[in-house]
């Protein structure tokens, strides 16, 4: 979390190819409950397709860095991309609302894992992510955040270690879906659906 306050206070974020560095856009910010954040960006110029990029940045607290586990190498290695030059397709047809499925709730020796389990498949078979917005009815407080479903399943909550979504006992929650399509376009909204935290 403090890379991703960190960032938003320098907005010092660039995109960095062999021949150009091009500044990123912070377009919004995702602080969840228990200690997770997201930061999303835009460049500020178009990309040149084919060309590949790295994230970089001017500042950072110290410790830190912009690297990730690279899971076919297995090493740290920088955060890159490769711009394809692929049409936008048209935005799918939404199912209303996504229906509940169970509650997962665990413990472990690091705390405790409570999700609430939710199915919701797009009618569309390319990969989409969704800005789950969950609201608390009694105190009215939103909490948004961007996450991937699994096997048409969505898990809304937290995991021992941290997670954008936490309940209090016996509370009543509403979830609103907003489909993404990985070009950045929003789908209609699905329709609301209340949910009972899972203790």
């Amino acid at each position: 979390m403090d890379v991703i306050f960190a960032l938003q206070k320098n907005n010092s974020l660039y995109f960095k190819s062999i021949n150009s560095k091009i500044k990123l856009k912070i377009k919004e910010v995702c602080v969840g409950q228990v200690m997770v954040a997201q930061i999303v960006l835009i460049p500020e110029t178009t990309l040149t397709p084919e060309l590949e990029y790295t994230l970089v940045t001017d500042s950072l607290p110290y410790g830190e860095n912009l690297n990730h586990w690279d899971s076919l190498e297995q090493k740290i290695a920088p955060i890159k991309y490769l711009v394809q030059n692929t049409p936008v397709p048209a935005l799918p047809e939404i199912v209303p609302t996504p229906a509940k499925i169970e509650n997962y709730v665990s413990r472990t020796s690091c705390g405790t894992n409570e999700y609430v389990n939710f199915d919701y498949q797009l009618k569309d078979n390319a990969p989409y992510f969704f800005k789950a917005k969950v609201r608390n009815v009694k105190t009215g407080k939103t909490i948004s955040y961007y996450i991937w479903s699994y096997n048409s399943k969505i898990s809304i909550g937290h995991g021992s270690c941290g997670g954008p979504f936490d309940y209090e006992r016996n509370g009543l929650y509403q979830l609103q879906l907003l489909p993404v399509d990985v070009f950045g376009n929003f789908c209609r909204p699905t329709n609301s659906i209340n949910f009972h935290s899972p203790t």
